[in-house]
């Protein structure tokens, strides 16, 4: 008797060992790294149940999110992305947006001085497609770097769903990042 349960716990062991082993061998997606500081994380829900996240990392010295690295008349240069990506229901994530912009400020003004962007696709049925760039408010007290496009479900090539997708950056003259 007591062998049987031995071998049970042994076997039970065994199997939680090996799904354990295989949730970590699971492979990531390039797109899913993030390099540079995350600084915020925000998970908004939608009428239908599903969701999107917005993701903000800053890519240069982080202190420079709380101003401190300002010098007045030194310039100075920041970069940051925002992604938002969009999820179903169920939580499985459809497609994302991201849009990255180097600021650079002086304590007194602030200009986007590039901007790109990224669509990524985790569901085959689902791109981001008419995405358009913008900046504004060059030489002002607050600056951005913005994007927007479509999410669009597609079956047999035919648009079924869509949804609108964007991702914006502002920076202030402080080097102070928010989305």
């Amino acid at each position: 008797m007591k062998r049987r349960i031995s071998l049970a716990l042994v076997l039970s062991m065994l199997v939680c060992m090996l799904q354990t082993g295989i949730a970590f061998a699971a492979p990531v997606k390039s797109e899913e790294l993030v390099e540079g500081q995350i600084i915020s994380s925000t998970k908004e829900y939608l009428e239908d149940g599903s969701y999107i996240i917005k993701t903000l990392v800053v890519y240069d010295d982080a202190s420079a999110i709380s101003g401190e690295n300002t010098v007045l008349g030194t310039a100075t240069s920041i970069t940051a992305s925002q992604t938002t990506t969009r999820s179903d229901s169920s939580g499985n994530k459809l497609c994302a947006l991201k849009v990255t912009g180097t600021f650079s400020y002086d304590g007194n003004t602030v200009s986007c001085v590039s901007k790109s962007y990224n669509t990524y696709s985790y569901n085959s049925d689902w791109k981001v497609e008419d995405v358009s760039t913008s900046t504004g408010g060059a030489g002002s007290t607050k600056a951005y770097a913005k994007a927007t496009g479509k999410g669009v479900h597609r079956v047999l090539g035919i648009p079924i769903q869509s949804a609108s997708i964007s991702a914006a950056i502002y920076c202030t003259n402080k080097g102070e990042i928010s989305c």
